[in-house]
């Protein structure tokens, strides 16, 4: 294996203008290989995240979020009052220092600020400038606010999660929060190669839902071409019988079960003991496991459940059957698996203090990532004004004393306790 050398983004500069998940985590993968990001936030109107469980021993403060904390990973939080004309001075001089800017607003909400890329551009000729919402910047429907949620369900994703016969049951998460900043980071390294190969910026428009659209491709296809509407399964699909999650022994305890072939069902009823049910007739073809499912299910079920998840994977999976335990939260920081290789990074947070964080799904062998907590609010002031834009010491006094540069001392209490 090579020796890690210099990382990747180090010397790139990313001024992040998004707030909640979406935007703070394209920032963070791009934070992760050295970029420098500085996050814009404002004591008046804290992150939403930052005020929303869960909290580090259940006490509520804007700087005592875990989630945020790990969302930003590697920041600099910068505060700033844009609605002062100091502030959103600071605000155009982050703007021609970067090399990327990112916003996460309703279109038109930058154009009031003067911050859109046409006036940003001005300054920055070659700027990459990353715009993401719901619908993205044009459309009859451009203008609707919205969240992760509303763009899972838009797309389609929420219709077809469910149970056969039952409502939609949307995702608990924001589904879109999660996967869109994958395409994000993607489109942001494209363009910055172009720019390093024309020397040329770029506006990067990124609409939420189109992303989810991704995940109904084969649901839409089938539309396409067949004119057949997806139903709603549970953990059932069609190309595999059984396909779901058994309760086990134990408080809670559950392990997947996947079988595709005719010969993995039979490895299955000899793992099971070979009982007289699983030899009738009924469950030998997957088509007649498929007409059956409900009973199957049930009958694996009764033997699942007297064995522990862990000895049921380990005895299926010698067998050649995809099985597997079903982690709750509390599993996860303990997997074997995911410690060996490195997933889990202890860090100290200002505020915090030593926490788990996740890195990278993957590893390069020529260099290492970077890996440092979230900010609190407003630490890098400082460094961020002096050191990387430059301002004056009498340009930070008069914007401090305009209130352009927040304090927190200028918090309402409701919002730091508010959930």
């Amino acid at each position: 294996m090579a020796t890690p050398q210099r990382l990747p983004l180090a010397g790139l500069k990313v001024a992040n203008f998004s707030w909640i998940v979406m935007g703070p985590l394209t920032a963070r993968y791009l934070a992760m290989w050295g970029a420098t990001v500085v996050r814009l936030e404002s004591h008046h109107r804290p992150d939403m995240v930052r005020i929303m469980n869960p909290f580090k021993g259940g006490v509520p403060g804007v700087n005592n979020n875990l989630y945020f904390a790990t969302v930003n990973c590697g920041a600099l939080s910068l505060t700033v009052n844009l609605a002062k004309p100091s502030g959103k001075k600071i605000a155009l001089r982050l703007a021609e220092w970067c090399d990327v800017m990112l916003n996460s607003f309703v279109p038109g909400s930058m154009d009031r600020l003067g911050l859109d890329y046409d006036q940003v551009r001005k300054r920055n000729p070659d700027i990459i400038y990353f715009s993401t919402s719901l619908l993205g910047d044009y459309g009859p429907l451009a203008k609707q606010a919205g969240w992760g949620y509303h763009s899972a369900a838009l797309s389609g994703l929420h219709y077809v999660s469910g149970y056969a016969g039952g409502p939609p049951m949307p995702y608990p998460q924001a589904y879109t929060d999660f996967t869109a900043p994958r395409f994000a980071a993607s489109a942001i390294l494209a363009a910055l190669l172009h720019r390093n190969k024309t020397g040329e910026g770029q506006r990067i428009d990124l609409s939420q839902s189109e992303i989810g659209c991704h995940g109904m491709g084969p649901a839409i296809m089938d539309y396409l071409a067949n004119g057949q509407e997806p139903e709603r399964q549970g953990n059932h699909v069609d190309f595999a019988s059984p396909h779901q999650a058994y309760p086990c022994a134990g408080d809670d305890r559950w392990c997947v079960i996947v079988v595709r072939t005719d010969g993995e069902w039979q490895a299955l009823a000899r793992a099971m003991g070979s009982p007289a049910w699983a030899r009738e007739a009924r469950f030998a073809t997957h088509q007649g496991r498929k007409a059956n499912e409900d009973e199957m299910d049930r009958r694996i079920g009764e033997w699942t459940r007297r064995q522990e998840a862990g000895k049921v994977e380990a005895m299926l999976q010698q067998a050649g059957i995809a099985a597997g335990v079903v982690n709750k939260s509390s599993d996860v920081p303990q997997d074997a698996q995911l410690r060996a290789r490195g997933f889990w990074r202890e860090l100290r947070h200002d505020a915090i203090g030593p926490h788990l964080y996740k890195g990278p799904s993957f590893h390069m062998s020529a260099v290492a990532d970077c890996q440092r907590p979230g900010p609190c609010l407003g630490a890098h002031n400082e460094h961020v004004l002096k050191d990387l834009l430059e301002l004056s010491d009498d340009e930070i006094g008069e914007a401090f004393v305009e209130g352009g540069i927040t304090t927190e001392a200028e918090l309402p209490v409701q919002s730091a306790s508010s959930t």
